[in-house]
């Protein structure tokens, strides 16, 4: 139970904290840009036993925060302390003392903040976003290059690494600090300006490292406002042998005794792009083509909602801008849930993502599915 009670308890604190205190109403960004998180005070007040996510049963005296569980009816205190725009969160739980730092959000969208704290220049691309989990999220930022001759670096724990082909070493690291880094998802925040092949060159070396899961982060000024990170979520394949990388032998060895997920048979196999359910997408010099032609979206709407499991094989020349690349991938993205919603209307009468059944969920899955391979 005390188990439960901490887990949920961190979650809260790192979520949403209320408070009646005018001082530390409004958005609190945590200084930690390793993963980086939100807190939101609101005036909402729940007395049921339940919890909700901007709100939580509490009673505030002082400088303390009292928050009382459904399981316990003895309240956790966390003691707060405001120095200008910086706010500390104290707590102490199974004996165990915890303090956090924050700091004020200035701007309507949260990570305007960060760029100005962290003091780096990064332009995100515009484009569809879906949310991701924050508390289980590295956050990489690959700025923009200031010449173009310098070194490209990104940014991760507070800290600047090259970006080159020994960087899964570094990455590898993170395993020392958490044993299930590998099933973290790692948020891109990455210039719209940069080169696919810097791009590719990072995707490369968390590859290597074995970190598959990835989220792009795309720029939330046009959207609605997100309480978590935005981005638009992609899983790596492994590191084949036929690529001959290098790999660091610690590395290596450790990922030759992982198993491994299974790569899509079709990413070996030479495409038939005369078949009706196989396509090519190009994009060369920030150009995209489909089947040699200019990119229509319209046809390539209506190739995917024709063709059951039509595979898009995407192929992406070094120099194109990453905005190119990862505009294409937010359309690809936003037509299969076009496809998706239009079907759950027709089977459901609701929209896709406003099915709660998962049955329901997953058969619109099995009967929209269509597949992106990166080349």
């Amino acid at each position: 139970m005390k188990i439960i009670k901490s887990i949920v308890f961190l979650f809260l604190l790192t979520t949403s904290c209320i408070s009646k205190n005018e001082s530390i109403k409004g958005l609190w960004l945590d200084s930690d840009f390793t993963k980086p998180y939100i807190i939101k005070f609101t005036d909402s007040l729940f007395s049921d036993n339940f919890f909700a996510f901007d709100s939580i049963p509490y009673s505030i005296n002082s400088d303390t925060i009292f928050i009382v569980g459904h399981f316990d009816t003895c309240p956790e205190k966390v003691i707060f302390h405001i120095i200008s725009d910086t706010l500390w969160l104290t707590s102490n739980y199974e004996n165990i003392q915890t303090k956090r730092k924050y700091f004020r959000a200035k701007s309507k969208h949260y990570f305007s903040d960060i760029k100005n704290y962290i003091g780096i220049e990064l332009n995100l691309p515009l484009g569809s976003s879906n949310k991701i989990d924050n508390n289980n999220c590295y956050s990489i930022y690959l700025p923009k290059q200031i010449t173009n001759n310098s070194e490209y670096k990104i940014i991760l724990n507070n800290e600047k690494l090259p970006l080159d082909s020994l960087l899964h070493e570094k990455l590898f690291d993170l395993r020392k600090d958490n044993d299930l880094a590998q099933l973290n998802t790692y948020a891109l925040y990455i210039d719209s300006e940069t080169k696919y092949n810097t791009v590719k060159l990072l995707k490369t070396e968390l590859r290597k490292a074995g970190f598959y899961r990835i989220a792009y982060i795309c720029d939330p000024s046009k959207e609605k406002y997100y309480q978590s990170l935005i981005g638009i979520k992609r899983k790596l394949l492994p590191i084949f042998e036929k690529e001959k990388y290098y790999i660091n032998p610690s590395v290596r060895k450790f990922l030759d005794n992982t198993k491994l997920p299974t790569p899509p048979k079709e990413f070996f196999e030479k495409p038939d792009f005369e078949k009706p359910n196989v396509c090519k997408v190009e994009i060369i010099e920030n150009e995209v083509f489909l089947n040699d032609s200019i990119f229509d979206s319209t046809k390539f709407y209506e190739k995917l909602q024709n063709n059951n499991s039509l595979l898009t094989y995407l192929y992406i020349d070094n120099e194109s801008d990453y905005q190119t690349y990862i505009n294409f991938i937010s359309e690809y993205d936003s037509l299969n849930q076009k496809i998706r919603n239009k079907k759950s209307i027709e089977l459901y009468q609701t929209e896709y993502n406003k099915l709660i059944d998962n049955e329901k969920i997953k058969n619109i899955g099995h009967l929209t599915i269509n597949r992106l391979i990166e080349k």
